[in-house]
């Protein structure tokens, strides 16, 4: 089955082979392109992937290996290039970028299509990537409802697994005003949950 992804990638092209998760094999430089947050979502992505296949999965390691030709103390995350080649082989998934901020578009996609597979497998394949715009926003309305800072926690981490890089928050009476502008609502979400 061909994994759908938000947004559509330019070119996906599936292979006939597939690959069987299990592992994920990390190599030991990947700190030092400030990708340890999507490393984690991925690796969490795949365990539960592996862990819900039906039958037993045989255990076999997905060897990552990243490409960057930026320096690698590069930190423009902003502005930085976020196109990215991903391939996913029979023994190696390889995703290669000109900067960090496409690996880790790169790994976005990987987690994907890992959260997608069915039965442990995951359909060898080859995607090419760049975002049109570079600025990606979603508009956050919190007045109608109060919802609890752990439920926006788990909105921007789906957000950020969708590629969006820009988030406009609309408050209105649930902004921690100064009680002496008595502009606050009883729901205000206090300024420790704003900072959060």
């Amino acid at each position: 089955m061909k994994p759908t992804f938000l947004p559509q990638p330019r070119t996906v092209t599936i292979g006939a082979s597939r690959i069987q998760l299990s592992t994920l094999v990390v190599p030991p430089d990947v700190g030092r392109y400030h990708v340890a947050w999507d490393i984690g979502r991925l690796g969490t992505t795949l365990k539960d992937a592996a862990g819900n296949a039906p039958g037993r999965v045989k255990a076999r390691a997905i060897n990552l290996r990243l490409d960057c030709k930026a320096p690698a103390d590069r930190k423009e995350f902003t502005t930085c290039s976020e196109k990215y080649r991903l391939v996913v082989e029979p023994v190696a998934v390889v995703i290669s970028a000109d900067a960090p901020g496409g690996l880790r578009m790169g790994l976005r996609t990987l987690t994907q299509a890992v959260g997608q597979s069915q039965g442990g497998y995951l359909p060898c394949m080859t995607i090419e990537d760049e975002p049109d715009l570079a600025f990606r926003a979603m508009h956050l309305d919190m007045k109608a409802i109060a919802y609890t800072m752990d439920y926006w926690r788990s909105i921007f981490d789906e957000l950020v697994e969708a590629k969006i890089n820009a988030v406009v928050l609309e408050y209105e009476d649930k902004f921690p005003f100064s009680k002496k502008l008595g502009v606050a609502g009883e729901e205000a979400y206090s300024v420790r949950d704003i900072r959060q």
